[in-house]
C-alpha cells in the first residue's frame, strides 16, 4: 500500500493495493478522500494521530499494526514521512504499508513450536541436556541433568559449569 496525502491528511495519490484495501475499484473512489472516509473511526483516528506526528516532529514513523482487510486484520509494517515544500513548509505526508501478517503467523508458530521442543527437552527422563552460552555459563538445565547432578535448574542457570 502507498500514499501522499495532503496538510489535512486527504489522499492525493494512491497505489491499486491501497485502493483494493479500501474495497475500491479505482483511485477515484480513494482521491480526495481522508482516512475518516475509509477506514473504522479509531482505526481512522490513529492513522491521522500518526501523520500528525510526522508532520509536527518532520520526522519519519514506523509502526507495525493490525488493519482491517476484507473482514480479516492482518498485520502491516507501515512507514511514513513528512513532504516538504522548497520552502521547508509542510505538504503533507507520504508512506507505504506492507503485508507482515504472514511473518507475524510464521514467527507464532516458530515460537510454539520451540516452547514444544523447550518441554520435550526439560521433561524426557533419564537424558541429561545441557546448554551453554560462549561464556560457558548454563543456559539450560532439563530434569535429566537434576537427577543426574543433583542441582536444580534454578542452581546451575548462570553458573560457569564446563561441559562434559
Amino acid at each position: 500500500l502507498a500514499w501522499l496525502k495532503d496538510s489535512e491528511s486527504r489522499f492525493l495519490a494512491v497505489n491499486r493495493a491501497l485502493v483494493r484495501s479500501c474495497g475500491h475499484r479505482t483511485n477515484g473512489a480513494v482521491i480526495g478522500r481522508s482516512d475518516l472516509d475509509l477506514f473504522p473511526a479509531a482505526l481512522a483516528e490513529k492513522f491521522r494521530a500518526d501523520d500528525r506526528r510526522v508532520m509536527e516532529r518532520l520526522a519519519p514513523l514506523t509502526v507495525e499494526e493490525q488493519i482491517p482487510e476484507h473482514g480479516r486484520l492482518r498485520w502491516y509494517e507501515t512507514f511514513k514521512a513528512p513532504v516538504l515544500g522548497n520552502d521547508g513548509r509542510v505538504l503533507g505526508t507520504a508512506g507505504y504499508a506492507r503485508d507482515v501478517t504472514a511473518q507475524r503467523e510464521a514467527d507464532a508458530r516458530l515460537r510454539a513450536s520451540e516452547q514444544r521442543f523447550r518441554q520435550l527437552l526439560e521433561h524426557v527422563p533419564g537424558i541429561a541436556v545441557q546448554g551453554y552460552g560462549a561464556d560457558l555459563k548454563v543456559r539450560f538445565w532439563n530434569l535429566g541433568s537434576e537427577q543426574l547432578y543433583g542441582w536444580t535448574a534454578r542452581e546451575a542457570r548462570g553458573r560457569h559449569l564446563r561441559p562434559h
